[in-house]
This record gives structure tokens, C-alpha cells and sequence, in this order.
């Protein structure tokens, strides 16, 4: 998504059924569009709110999410580095 290379020791093996959507979870089809589609009327992904996850976190996992409250930015590892989604106010 930011174009970092990484690695992840342990992905869940498995197939597309719809690779120009993406992965859906929770339905057949969605009308959303993207890489990772969650979808459901009663249900929400919810990440955990770490302040400064580069520095907090000692040993993070590959494909480890969180939220930093401080910066509002979505934080992800991808095993090698972290990489950062938010708006940046400068």
C-alpha cells in the first residue's frame, strides 16, 4: 500500500474468488471497491490505539494494524518496516 517491500513468515494460504476486487470478507459480492473489503451491517474492525507504535511496540508481528491517537494515523508492520496512513497536517 506504500510501496515498502516486506515479508510475512507465515501467510494463510488460500484463493481469490474475484481477484479484480480483491479479498471480501463477510459477503458473496461487494459494490465497494479495494484491496481488503469488509463487509457487514452489524460488525466493525476495530484497531487497538497504541501512542507511537515504532517506538512502543519492542517485537511487532508482520501484518500488525493499530491506531496512533496522537498522530491519527493507521500504523502497519509489514516485518520489516512500519508504514503510516492519515491526514498530515504540516
Amino acid at each position: 500500500m506504500s510501496g515498502e517491500n516486506g515479508q510475512s513468515p507465515a501467510l494463510i494460504s488460500g484463493s481469490e474468488k474475484n481477484v479484480t476486487k480483491g479479498v471480501i470478507i463477510g459477503a458473496a459480492d461487494s459494490s465497494a471497491t479495494g484491496v481488503l473489503i469488509f463487509e457487514s451491517n452489524n460488525k466493525a474492525l476495530i484497531l487497538p490505539k497504541i501512542l507511537d507504535p515504532t517506538n512502543s511496540v519492542k517485537s511487532p508481528s508482520a501484518g500488525m494494524m493499530c491506531y496512533d491517537p496522537i498522530a491519527k494515523m493507521v500504523c502497519f508492520y509489514n516485518g520489516n518496516n512500519w508504514s503510516y496512513w492519515g491526514n498530515i497536517d504540516l
